[in-house]
């Protein structure tokens, strides 16, 4: 049974007798829980570098790393995973500088498309927007002791607005003791903020 062939043009085939490229490795069904290829190093260096730049310069101990000459690069790198950068920075690094949408999450399934961020028993777990890496608003759950609140901070990372599991919201309160719970002036109307009222109304 033939396993290897080198055709006349320097291609390739493993597994084919008509390698369609330099390097062409095909696999029966896999049924069997078989594997197609191993890369395997012992030392800190790329283990598969997949790049159509004439040269690439990479950074060490990536698993794997795929570019392309107009800038466009993903890599693994010691168990972090990097969209658009070689350096993630985090379990998932996404980065973009063209003026398309970074993350899109869409479904085709009929029923209810589900995003979940769980961050553990009493631990809490926080959605932030930054500028420049400065941190400007967040949608933080406050879980710690049970407490289960829900807490847009801005960049004080003080709570403005609270939302309670029993349905009440406060308002620069983290716990309303009613549906709406204020603690400050209101002002309802389109006129000026009076002093030393707890509820004006203006017009």
């Amino acid at each position: 049974v033939e396993r290897v062939r080198i055709d006349q043009s320097g291609n390739v085939g493993i597994g084919t007798t008509g390698p369609g490229a330099r390097f062409d490795v095909r696999g029966e069904s896999t049924a069997d829980g078989t594997s197609i290829a191993f890369f395997r190093r012992s030392d800190a260096q790329n283990s598969i570098v997949i790049n159509n730049a004439a040269t690439a310069t990479l950074g060490g101990a990536q698993v794997l790393d795929v570019g392309a000459s107009s800038g466009g690069v993903s890599a693994v790198f010691n168990g972090n995973v990097g969209i658009g950068t070689t350096g993630p920075g985090a379990t998932l690094d996404v980065r973009n500088s063209a003026s398309t949408d970074v993350l899109q999450v869409k479904s085709t399934f009929a029923g209810q498309l589900n995003a979940i961020f769980d961050g553990g028993t009493d631990r809490n777990v926080a959605l932030q927007l930054r500028e420049n890496g400065t941190n400007r608003w967040q949608m933080f759950l406050n879980a710690a002791g049970g407490t289960n609140r829900l807490e847009f901070q801005s960049d004080d990372s003080l709570p403005k607005v609270t939302f309670q599991q029993d349905g009440n919201v406060g308002i620069g309160t983290t716990g309303p003791t009613a549906k709406l719970s204020v603690s400050g002036n209101i002002t309802l109307g389109s006129g000026a903020a009076q002093s030393n009222k707890a509820l004006c109304w203006t017009s």
